[in-house]
């Protein structure tokens, strides 16, 4: 029983942690309605990228190096990032919230865009950064891509650039 309690002791600490963080981003900012709203995306992106990493169970250097080369860290914030990227990266669970964030966070024409797909194709960058896409991974891309609205056709337009099946078709990756 006492596994249990340990558990549940790391699961509630993991979560108290990260909703701090974002406690005090939000108490800090609490003026400022477009601050916030980049500042909740940031947030929601960086905690999806680190869940992203460790959805095929490791999380690899390589995974990490391709986190840093889509996203531009100021130095002075790289600390905070790194905090928020550790805490987030425990485990997958509560992927599906962030999501959700981002795609609320989007304005609606922004849906329609590219912006989401986007952002699925830097995930799809770190899931492929060491190496093999598994297929935890592409499970939780697919989800991922639900959740934003892009249909089964869009997230295989959005595959075909970074997966090798066979020999690739470009108009499937143009989507015509």
């Amino acid at each position: 029983m006492a596994i249990w309690a340990k558990i549940l002791d790391y699961v509630v600490e993991t979560a108290d942690a990260l909703a701090s963080v974002i406690e005090a981003v939000r108490t800090r900012l609490s003026g400022d309605p477009e601050t916030r709203r980049n500042v909740a995306f940031s947030i929601a992106m960086i905690a999806l990228s680190a869940k992203m990493a460790k959805a095929d169970g490791i999380v690899t250097e390589d995974e990490i190096a391709a986190f840093r080369e889509i996203f531009e860290i100021p130095e002075d914030e790289a600390k905070n990032v790194a905090r928020l990227y550790n805490l987030a990266k425990r485990d997958v669970a509560g992927y599906r919230t962030y999501a959700e964030k981002l795609a609320e966070l989007c304005a609606p024409g922004e849906r329609d865009g590219i912006l989401l797909q986007d952002i699925i194709d830097g995930l799809f960058h770190i899931a492929k950064a060491d190496g093999v896409v598994h297929e935890r991974e592409l499970a939780f891309l697919a989800d991922v891509a639900q959740i934003f609205g892009i249909d089964e056709d869009g997230f295989e337009r959005i595959a075909a650039r970074h997966l090798a099946k066979g020999r690739s078709d470009p108009y499937r990756v143009l989507g015509i």
